[in-house]
């Protein structure tokens, strides 16, 4: 589904509404890497054929005055020629299957709609969906804000988190609660303007899972939090015992073996913090990575 983000507009195509061939030329345009096509028909331009019969009349009219009248049936009929050979030609050659004509970007046109997110936030909680309606902008809005805390996280750069960055990546897995959170909000909106049925109880068991997909995404973000704190106190500890630079010294100093000792415990204690918050991390990225299969 194409979609873009404008501020707190988040503008995107109800691709259901389109026809199959269109649905098919924009699913091949995203796999060849173009832009979204949300503008629609405001975009689309065509040229008016008033300017090229009004040159098809005009210049023969200068030419004849210039080398006699006895030419202009000759050249009127060869202006008028030209055109219609610009138009054969545009009919025997093959149109690009990934360029959108006037008509499909009428229809992306009526298909376009927006959301209107509210501020984000990483640590509110979730509304409760009510009969027919689903709290879709707001968990678009919070999945955007845990994005950008663990993008913007030292812990998430760290060394600790190498194979992390592999197996996740927060601008992925944000793309695909949008694309699932707009397809559930659509499916939502038919749902509503159809008649009353039993169909609803799909669309309740699909919110159900998507919220427990970020779920698993803000449980990442808590814990990465953690870690974050926990390595900013082992590199104050780290510089308080100038670990980087004379630790032997410092340990040989019968004067300072007391506080030295007291140091690499709380080292020692940090470590073994450091250990279970990456235990604990590992076992959320697993949660995540259960929910890409």
């Amino acid at each position: 589904m194409d979609y873009t983000l404008q501020g707190r507009r988040l503008v995107y195509v109800d691709e259901q509404a389109l026809s199959g061939k269109l649905r098919d030329t924009l699913t091949r345009r995203r796999e060849a890497g173009l832009p979204a096509v949300y503008q629609g028909g405001a975009h689309a331009r065509a040229v008016h054929p008033g300017p090229v019969v009004a040159a098809a009349v005009v210049v023969p009219l200068l030419i004849a005055g210039v080398f006699g009248w006895a030419w202009y049936g000759w050249l009127l009929a060869a202006a008028a020629l030209v055109p219609l050979a610009g138009y054969a030609a545009r009919l025997l050659s093959t149109p690009d299957p990934l360029v959108l004509t006037a008509r499909d970007r009428e229809q992306i046109a009526a298909a376009t709609h927006f959301l209107l997110l509210p501020v984000p936030d990483a640590d509110s909680r979730l509304p409760e969906p009510a009969v027919g309606h689903f709290p879709v902008a707001e968990l678009i809005a919070g999945a955007i804000a845990l994005r950008d805390r663990i993008s913007r996280s030292p812990a998430w750069q760290s060394s600790y988190l190498d194979t992390h960055r592999v197996l996740f990546n927060p601008d992925t897995e944000l793309d695909r609660v949008i694309q699932h959170a707009l397809q559930l909000h659509c499916a939502a909106e038919q749902l509503n303007s159809a008649p009353r049925g039993s169909g609803r109880d799909p669309l309740a068991a699909l919110w159900g899972s998507l919220a427990a997909r970020v779920a698993s995404v803000t449980d990442y973000s808590r814990h990465l939090r953690e870690l974050e704190l926990e390595l900013a106190g082992v590199e104050s500890a780290r510089r308080a015992m100038d670990l980087d630079h004379n630790m032997a010294q410092l340990l040989a100093n019968s004067a300072e073996d007391e506080q030295s000792a007291a140091t690499l415990h709380d080292l020692q204690d940090s470590t073994l913090i450091l250990h279970e918050l990456l235990t604990t991390l590992n076992s959320d990225l697993n949660a995540l990575v259960v929910h890409d299969v």
